[in-house]
């Protein structure tokens, strides 16, 4: 019974970040919150690597991050154009 009642409530939940973060407006918002918590940067100190985590458990929470839907990100990331290199401090 309690098992029911939390997946209900993990659904309600995935259901209420989808909503928030659904629209363009939103999805502005996320892509910062994603940018502000490290996502698309190399983690190189525990403290950058928590906030990661926390910008990977927001994508979990929306049913995104999810071993199932590997194929379907690595498909969704490999039709994006290639970024320009980041400049390095050695040039």
């Amino acid at each position: 019974m309690i098992y029911g009642k939390l997946d209900r409530a993990a659904n309600e939940l995935q259901m209420k970040y989808r909503s928030v973060f659904g629209d363009e407006q939103g999805q502005e918002v996320l892509t910062d919150i994603l940018r502000m918590l490290g996502l698309f940067d190399k983690a190189t100190t525990l403290e950058e690597a928590t906030a990661r985590n926390v910008a990977v458990q927001i994508l979990e929470i929306m049913g995104i991050a999810h071993e199932k839907n590997a194929a379907l990100v690595v498909h969704a990331l490999m039709q994006l154009p290639p970024a320009p290199p980041k400049e390095t401090d050695n040039e």
